[in-house]
């Protein structure tokens, strides 16, 4: 199968949970195989930052505060890069969905609406043999942009 005719989508949506003293912010990140044939992914979607070696991470966010900066990325993440248990066929129409608390990496204290995209790519250099007629979903995805209000 050619990389040509892989059809993915990747969409997010938020969610904002107050605790006592704080609000945490999740992106709920939704991977769609979108195409008439099975893909190959790395269903581990690890957060990590655009910065981290690509083996490293398969999702990232750009995160643009209220004043129209972009924040930086605060977290340390130890990771290595995907096993075969990380891979999955992903059958047309099927969708793979993790939930990410990107408050807990990204100082999201400033109240006012914020806007976030997230990325998905597998930068693995040694991904598991696809099963047959199922192509690697390599390239990288991005969604639409969100915007959140923090209160």
């Amino acid at each position: 199968m050619t990389q040509a005719t892989v059809k993915a989508k990747l969409e997010i949506s938020s969610t904002i949970k107050k605790t006592s003293d704080d609000q945490e912010v999740s992106i709920n990140t939704v991977l769609s195989n979108t195409g008439s044939s099975p893909l190959w992914v790395n269903k581990r979607l690890l957060f990590n930052t655009v910065y981290a070696p690509k083996p490293f991470r398969e999702i990232w966010f750009d995160v643009k505060a209220p004043n129209g900066k972009i924040l930086e990325f605060e977290c340390k993440i130890k990771a290595g890069a995907a096993r075969e248990e990380h891979y999955t066929l992903l059958p047309p129409g099927e969708v793979i969905k993790a939930e990410i608390k990107i408050s807990k990496c990204f100082d999201m204290q400033e109240k006012g609406t914020y806007q976030i995209k997230a990325h998905y790519q597998d930068g693995n250099k040694e991904v598991p043999p696809a099963p047959e007629d199922a192509a690697h979903l390599k390239e990288e995805l991005e969604s639409e942009t969100i915007k959140i209000a923090i209160e």
